[in-house]
C-alpha cells in the first residue's frame, strides 16, 4: 500500500526546504556568529517542528529536549503519568527564561517512540505522545 503525502492527504503540504538543508544552513550561521548556540538551538526547534508537521511525529509539539542543550538541571521531585522525572531547567544560550519538562534521554528508555533523533543527533521529545505539555515557568 503506498503512503499519501501531507498534501495529498488534504492535510499541511509537503516542507519546501527539507529539514537536513535548514540545520546546514543553521550550522553555517551559527559558526560565524557570536551566538552559536542560540542560533543552532533555535534551528534544531525548527527543523524538529518541520519534521513533526511532515509526519515525523505525533502532530504534536515536538521540542528540543536533549539534556546537552540544557543548563541549571534541577529536578522537581514530581514525574510524569509514565513514571518520567520532571526537570526545571534553562538552554544554554538563552538567558532569562526556565521551563518544566522531560530530558530526551529518561524519555528514550520508557518510551523511545517519542524521541526523535536529529541529523546533528540531538534528540528531541514529541510531548503529545507522551500526554503532557512543556512549561515555561518564567
Amino acid at each position: 500500500m503506498a503512503l499519501a503525502s501531507a498534501s495529498m492527504a488534504g492535510g499541511l503540504s509537503d516542507p519546501v526546504v527539507t529539514p537536513e538543508v535548514v540545520m546546514a544552513d543553521a550550522v553555517e550561521v551559527a559558526q560565524s556568529s557570536s551566538s552559536a548556540v542560540s542560533v543552532v538551538l533555535l534551528m534544531t526547534v525548527l527543523v524538529l517542528g518541520v519534521a513533526a508537521a511532515s509526519g515525523g511525529g505525533s502532530g504534536g509539539m515536538v521540542l528540543a529536549s536533549d539534556e546537552r542543550l540544557k543548563t541549571d538541571i534541577a529536578p522537581t521531585g514530581r514525574t510524569t503519568v509514565h513514571g518520567l522525572p520532571l526537570y526545571q531547567f534553562s538552554y544554554t544560550g538563552i538567558e532569562g527564561h526556565v521551563y518544566e519538562g522531560v530530558m530526551a534521554q529518561d524519555v528514550l528508555k520508557v518510551q523511545p517512540d517519542a524521541v526523535i533523533k536529529g541529523d546533528t543527533g540531538i534528540l528531541a521529545v514529541d510531548y503529545a505522545a507522551l500526554g503532557i505539555e512543556m512549561k515555561v515557568i518564567r
